[in-house]
């Protein structure tokens, strides 16, 4: 990067609604930090709740590879609009659903309506990102990801508390939706003004040009890996934390996401300046290793002290990995090779809480499933270091 230029701006209008918009969005995936527990209340088979875990991140992972070559910066604003549609309403049908096939129904609309939304919001952010500012872009983005993980959690006990039902909970989150539809219709007319003539869709050519970039598939793989190892701490920590002795496992969240939100912050600017893979690959060392230790903890101190660790180390390792697919891809593939990272993601936050589940439900321990979490970070390192990537211009 030549330093002696000044560097676009970074927080413009559209890229501000874009950060607020995932913000609301993943408001409502954050607070189903406690539905293994809340299956558990309900008595439905163990068999079973792995699989309604992934149901919802399971629908993303089918339907993301026919959204992400169509999806245009001109037509994912009305796109978005329709996923958030989907999201109210299967909010407002949680507590209609207490059985099996109820809840699975209402996790799969959950799911598309989802999935919808975030690639349509990647959509739009390949297209008004500077590559100049992509290190510190995605540190502040993916801050609008996870602040809701920080601040959801200990809002939903204190909720709990009063209605007494999570189901009752996830209701009254489909009124975040709103919000986020009224920051979207400015946008969409900003876009629809500065290009009224869509130009036509992309096609699955564009999706097979972006794996056959230098070091892309290997860093998708990467990504893949990290979304195992980590997802289970999401669906599992409330049951290790009290386990551990921990009153409220909401803080948990709030200190791991604070760390995360503090590196980003903080160490943004350095997110663009640093060489990619090397930090990457010590970020998930770091996390290899902190979530190797988490089944080890034994009280509420040492477990938040893990947290800060988990967060820190995530914190580096996303933005990083999500850098390097933005300058390893020309500007026309950047949409697409963004929505396949998504579509790593979903497959691991598919696969992560079903693999937890089925190995909670045959008997391992939580010491052993958060080893087998340490096991899957390092193999993600190992696609890092394996990684060779070109940079693009442009």
């Amino acid at each position: 990067m030549d330093d002696s230029r000044p560097l676009p701006p970074l927080c413009t209008y559209d890229f501000v609604v874009l950060c607020l918009v995932t913000l609301f969005g993943f408001a409502n995936i954050a607070m189903f930090y406690s539905f293994h527990v809340y299956m558990q209340r309900l008595g439905l088979p163990p068999d079973w709740r792995g699989p309604l875990l992934a149901l919802e991140p399971m629908a993303a992972l089918v339907l993301r590879p026919f959204l992400g070559p169509r999806l245009t910066p001109w037509n994912s604003t009305r796109a978005a609009l329709a996923g958030l549609a989907a999201v109210a309403l299967a909010l407002l049908s949680y507590p209609l659903a207490r059985s099996v096939w109820p809840l699975a129904l209402v996790r799969l609309l959950h799911g598309a309506g989802f999935v919808v939304l975030v690639s349509s919001v990647t959509v739009l952010l390949a297209h008004v990102l500077p590559r100049e500012r992509s290190g510190q872009g995605f540190g502040v983005y993916t801050v609008a990801t996870l602040l809701p993980f920080a601040l959801v959690p200990p809002l939903v006990e204190a909720l709990l508390r009063v209605l007494g039902d999570e189901a009752l909970v996830y209701a009254w989150a489909a009124i975040l939706c709103l919000p986020s539809a009224l920051f979207l219709l400015p946008l969409g007319r900003r876009l629809a003004r500065q290009a009224p003539a869509a130009p036509p869709a992309a096609t699955g050519s564009k999706t097979l040009a972006g794996l056959r970039l230098p070091g892309v598939p290997r860093l998708l793989t990467a990504a893949l890996f990290l979304f195992l190892a980590t997802t289970p701490v999401t669906f599992f920590i409330k049951r290790l934390a009290l386990d551990a002795g921990l009153d409220d496992p909401g803080l948990f969240f709030s200190v791991s996401m604070a760390a995360t939100i503090a590196a980003r912050l903080f160490f943004g600017r350095l997110f663009d300046r640093l060489p990619k893979g090397p930090v990457t690959a010590l970020a998930l060392a770091g996390l290899a290793l902190c979530l190797w230790s988490l089944g080890l903890a034994r009280g509420g101190a040492s477990l938040l002290a893990l947290a800060a660790l988990y967060g820190l180390c995530l914190g580096v390792a996303m933005p990083m990995l999500n850098a390097s697919l933005f300058l390893a891809t020309p500007p026309d593939l950047r949409g697409v090779v963004l929505n396949l990272f998504l579509f790593a993601m979903d497959a691991g936050t598919a696969l992560g809480p079903l693999l937890g589940g089925l190995l909670l439900a045959r008997g391992v321990s939580l010491e052993g499933v958060y080893q087998v979490c340490g096991l899957t970070a390092a193999v993600g390192l190992c696609w890092v270091l394996a990684a060779r990537t070109r940079e693009s211009a442009g």
